[in-house]
Order: structure tokens, then C-alpha cells, then sequence
């Protein structure tokens, strides 16, 4: 755990604009002192939160704070915590467990109690996710392998918007990364040979997580489907794959798999289900229809998503996917800092402004401003270095030297509408 955090639970940081505070803090069990890594944090009145990591740590941002802002702190099994923001007065939050019992769902391991507990559980997710757009601080990273060396790393610090429900526009369309602080390895010529011009050059892929993700919402196990229908021609056959407990709570881990009549959506995988409130924690799939940015082509690969729950209503915190092909490995991840879930709007035509900034990014890197967040470096950090160090150059001095300029150039009335993007984009701020 950082000694540092303990020193660093409140503190005021004044601009010309308005107050920032910053709260920073660890939530352990009370009883063990161990870090709670997956807590939910939120600022009520605002109606942002956050999440712990593997150190129990978060960090939350709040503009024009006012004394009845309240925090809740809650995690699975243990009592919440609410305090008035300006009452916190140690550095460190602890949680009790609760005791007390629940009616699990009992479920013997046959298809069809299964595939009525699935049914339950998807309609309940389409019942309580949020059409309405929203907003959240994200971090993706990108990289690339060839014949077992790093050939190309990429990460962004920016936006993740999910633009809401639309007429006359794709499903897939309206969840985006928009790129903010930007860091940019020279790529190896095995990713993009020297002298590509900007119309050729592969895309960043923190949009690939989102899009990956709203395809599984609308053509795959999360579709809203018309579950009558589905009684006879059922689209998924499901198994007991294992169990396990959460702070004395059930979770069943179900095996799902395509049937016979579902001739689109070739998925099998995994999905783990809260028993006591039917909330999916984690979906872990593997597919041959995920969309290679290299290749422009549908691939095998493996997927992971992650949920965390705000006022009972399930969000994308993290989402992974991943696939190996002629010699490459790609993998594109995504995790959510800080989740803004109310008071957001997204008119027409800023729709179409964001959705250009999000496929024309501008590579602008600020180190002090990463170092704000507390972003885990990536496992395997050092033979990302030494794989993608050029003339002895190393990647610190390859973000810099890339930032500042267009990763794919826009031209003409393309340029003028990610001006207006980025002018939105000025406005996001004020939530974080």
C-alpha cells in the first residue's frame, strides 16, 4: 500500500475559474485493515463516482463543492458510509461487514432453470442500464506484437461518451473515446511502414472496447430480447460452469454457448451473476466476429468486460479485447477513472462534431497531467521499452516528440467540424 496516501486525503486546488477539491483516500475492512479493491465512491449531490484499485486508493475531482455534498462509499457485502464532504477527517475510510442473509437463488445445474435465471438477468440489465447519454474519465492502452517483440504501444487519458439512443444512427456509432492526453510510441515498420501517409495509417483503438461492447448489447447475449419467442427457438444453451463467494455472497459463473437456431451471434464464454440481486459482475467471451483494425477484417479473439453499479443502474468499467493473427498479437483495453450519471446532454449536431474528434485525434501529451491519475503502468512496461526503443531514444522522449500534431489529418468541412468538437470537448471538463 503507498505511504503516500496517507498524507494525501484532502486538499484545495484554486484556479481562476472556480474551487477544485480533490479527495484521495484508502477503504479497507475495518476488521482486517486489508484494501477493498472494486468499492464504489460517489459524490451524491454531483452524481459522479469512482472505484478503488488494487490498493484500496481513489481519487475524485468536484468543482464548485458545496457543504451538503455527501459521499458514499459502498461495497459488495459491507455496511455504506456516507459522510458530508467537509466532515471527512481521516485519510482513511473503513467498512463493516454486514451481517445478515438473503434468499439465494437456487439453481440446479439443468438448461432450462438456467435459461430462466438468464432470462431474468438480461431483462433486468435492460431494464436498469442507462439509454440517456453519459460521460466518464477513461484510460485506454493499445499495443501490438510481432515474432514475440512490442511493435507498437499506445495510451490516452481522455472521454468515454456514450451519445445515447438515436434515430438513423448505428447502435455501434454511439459510444466513442475521445482522445485528451495522448501518449504515442514510434511505431515498428511491421505495424506501419515508414513513409505511410496520414489516410493509411491504422486507427487508435480506444473506440474497439465500446463499439465491441454496444455490439454484445444489441446482437448479443444482452440483446432485449423478445423472451416468448425464444422459448421455442432458443438462441443460447447455458451450463453451471462454477461458484464461488463475494463477502458471503453467491455468484454463479454460467457457460453460455451459441444453439442451432442462432446463426449471427457465434459467441461462447462465460458470465458471472450475483445470485442475491442478479447483477452481472464480468462477461469473458471468445468470437470470431471481432473487427481487426490491421487487417479490416473479422478475427477470432477473446473479449473481457467488466461492470461496476451507480444508483443501481450497470456501467462498463473495464473491457479488454484481444486476438492473435498471422504472427500479430493486438489488444486494446479500456477501464473507467471516474463515471459522471446524471446531467449530461448531447445535442444533434454535437453528436456528429464528437464522433469526428473521436476518429481525427489530436496527439497532445502533458506528463504533469497524467501524473494526476493513478494509472497502473502496464505489466510488461519494460520489454515495452526496450522492444520499441529507436536510436536509443526511449518512450518518454517518443510521447513528447509525438505530441502536438494530427494522427490522422482531417481536411476541409472535416476540420471545421472537430474545431466545434473541440470546443465541446472544453465543456466536458467541468465534470472532472
Amino acid at each position: 500500500m503507498k505511504t503516500m496516501f496517507l498524507f494525501l486525503f484532502m486538499f484545495f486546488l484554486i484556479n481562476s475559474l472556480n474551487a477544485q477539491l480533490v479527495i484521495e483516500g484508502i477503504v479497507v475492512d475495518k476488521e482486517t485493515n486489508l484494501p477493498l479493491h472494486g468499492a464504489t465512491v460517489i459524490i451524491k449531490d454531483k452524481n459522479i463516482g469512482t472505484t478503488t484499485d488494487a490498493d484500496g486508493y481513489f481519487r475524485l475531482s468536484l468543482h464548485d463543492v458545496d457543504v451538503h455534498d455527501t459521499i458514499v462509499v459502498s461495497y459488495l457485502g459491507y455496511y455504506q458510509f456516507l459522510s458530508p464532504v467537509y466532515n471527512l477527517s481521516e485519510n482513511i475510510i473503513k467498512l463493516v461487514v454486514r451481517d445478515f442473509t438473503f434468499d439465494e437463488v437456487t439453481v440446479k445445474p439443468s438448461f432450462s432453470n438456467l435459461k430462466d435465471l438468464m432470462e431474468k438477468v438480461v431483462r433486468k440489465y435492460n431494464e436498469t442500464r442507462r439509454e440517456d447519454p453519459h460521460i466518464a474519465k477513461s484510460h485506454y492502452r493499445e499495443k501490438a506484437i510481432f515474432d514475440d517483440k512490442f511493435i507498437m504501444y499506445n495510451e490516452s487519458l481522455g472521454y468515454s461518451l456514450f451519445l445515447g439512443e438515436r434515430d438513423r444512427v448505428a447502435p455501434l456509432a454511439n459510444y466513442k473515446f475521445i482522445y485528451e492526453n495522448t501518449r504515442i510510441s514510434k511505431h515498428s515498420p511491421e505495424w506501419e511502414p515508414a513513409g505511410t501517409a496520414y489516410w493509411e495509417r491504422i486507427p487508435l483503438g480506444g473506440t474497439i472496447p465500446l463499439n465491441v461492447f454496444r455490439y454484445f448489447e444489441t446482437n448479443g447475449l444482452l440483446e432485449n430480447h423478445d423472451f416468448e419467442k425464444l422459448i421455442s427457438f432458443p438462441k443460447y444453451r447455458y451450463r453451471l460452469d462454477s461458484t464461488y463467494y463475494i463477502n458471503n455472497q453467491l455468484v454463479y459463473r454460467i457457460n453460455f454457448s451459441p444453439t442451432i437456431f442462432n446463426l449471427i451471434d457465434r459467441k461462447e464464454g462465460t458470465i458471472d451473476v450475483n445470485t442475491a440481486n442478479l447483477n452481472i459482475l464480468k462477461i469473458d467471451y471468445s468470437s470470431s466476429n471481432i473487427w481487426s483494425t490491421l487487417y479490416h477484417d473479422r478475427v477470432e479473439g477473446r473479449v473481457v468486460f467488466e461492470f461496476q453499479y451507480y444508483n443501481d443502474q450497470p456501467y462498463l468499467s473495464n473491457s479488454a479485447v484481444y486476438y492473435e493473427e498471422k504472427g500479430y498479437t493486438h489488444e486494446a483495453e479500456f477501464n473507467v477513472l471516474i463515471q459522471k450519471f446524471d446531467r449530461f446532454e448531447v445535442e444533434d449536431e454535437d453528436f456528429w462534431n464528437v464522433l469526428y474528434l473521436s476518429d481525427y485525434p489530436f496527439i497532445s501529451y502533458n506528463k504533469k497531467e497524467w501524473e494526476k491519475y493513478n494509472v497502473q503502468p502496464d505489466e510488461n512496461i519494460e520489454k515495452v521499452t526496450n522492444d520499441l526503443r529507436v536510436k536509443g531514444q526511449d518512450l518518454t522522449s517518443q510521447f513528447e516528440e509525438n505530441s502536438g500534431e494530427w494522427y490522422i489529418k482531417p481536411y476541409g468541412s472535416t476540420l471545421s467540424r472537430i474545431e466545434s468538437g473541440r470546443e465541446i470537448l472544453k465543456t466536458l471538463k467541468q465534470f472532472f
